[in-house]
């Protein structure tokens, strides 16, 4: 269901500030009256007190707790270690700052931690590519959305996000792959008997304006010159890596400070090069194919696909 909504422009922190909301009388009753209201202003997007961005950043800022536990523990259960790096160093050496002109407390870093921090983004950047959005998570994600859409869940509640869990589900689709006159059967039928789209182009980690261009020309000439296979074109495989300020690029995002050998404050992208040239954004685009095939035929694609993609990329330019 989390998917679902992603696909209307929400997030997980939106779910969770319901969530909360939600149980508004239980909180303010064991702690004090508004504590509900200072826990939903430290995970929402806008400004809060400035008393509160100490929290804020340990909550949900660049290298808030969520992002060291995700990585670490998605690391760890998906069998990789592109996720890894050092927090125990990392959590040694961050700071509480004065908060400037907002006033207040932020959270810094020594600059003992620097490479601790590169390789914190590092992870993020390697589980974006390897894990997060990999070519066959993606094309399930996108199984799952349809297979959503098609049986016509809608987000009437945020709160609906936590009435289905994965048992449920996976009961739901089973029931439904079997059969063929059940709303979203093909989606079902793909997912649970991992009958997946191969991908037959995909542009590189930083997508930009000429990739898209490039991708959507491919997957529309396919959709003419091959009418007996299924193409999805996937242009949303996008993830934010940092979102730290880069002075000469711009004044939007956060202002992290690090404390240099010296006793200087700077940016950490004023002295780290790793993460002033990392992209801020994650962004690949790829164009899926499978074969509508009868029961007595293999499934692959048609080899002349691959060769038609090679001719049209060098077309488009």
């Amino acid at each position: 269901m989390v998917t679902l909504f992603r696909r209307h422009g929400k997030k997980h922190n939106d779910i969770s500030i319901a969530v909360i909301d939600g149980l508004r009388d239980d909180i303010d009753s064991w702690y004090f009256k508004g504590a509900t209201d200072l826990v939903i202003q430290l995970i929402q997007k806008d400004p809060i007190i400035p008393e509160l961005n100490f929290l804020k950043d340990i909550l949900s800022g660049q290298i808030d707790v969520d992002r060291m536990d995700y990585l670490l523990r998605d690391s760890l259960h998906c069998g990789v270690r592109y996720g890894t790096f050092d927090h125990h160093r990392l959590l040694e050496t961050l700071l509480v700052i004065p908060g400037g002109e907002t006033g207040g407390l932020r959270l810094g870093l020594d600059s003992g931690g620097i490479q601790s921090l590169e390789a914190l983004i590092l992870a993020r950047y390697y589980m974006y590519t390897q894990v997060l959005y990999h070519r066959t998570r993606r094309i399930y994600d996108i199984y799952l959305l349809k297979f959503f859409e098609e049986r016509g869940y809608k987000l009437e509640n945020l709160l609906d996000a936590i009435n289905m869990d994965d048992m449920d589900l996976t009961m739901v689709m089973r029931s439904a792959a079997k059969d063929k006159c059940s709303a979203g059967h093909t989606w079902a039928y793909y997912i649970i008997n991992r009958e997946h789209h191969s991908v037959v182009y995909e542009t590189g980690a930083f997508a930009g304006v000429r990739n898209r261009m490039t991708a959507e020309k491919i997957y529309e000439t396919l959709l003419k010159e091959f009418q007996d296979h299924s193409f999805i074109i996937d242009k949303n495989a996008r993830g934010t890596i940092h979102k730290f300020v880069i002075p000469e690029e711009d004044e939007m995002g956060d202002f992290f400070y690090v404390r240099t050998k010296q006793g200087n404050w700077k940016l950490i992208t004023e002295v780290s090069k790793i993460i002033h040239d990392m992209p801020k954004v994650f962004h690949v685009i790829r164009v899926y194919a499978k074969r509508v095939y009868a029961k007595n035929e293999d499934g692959q694609i048609d080899g002349k696909i691959k060769e038609r993609v090679v001719e049209l990329e060098g077309e488009v330019f």
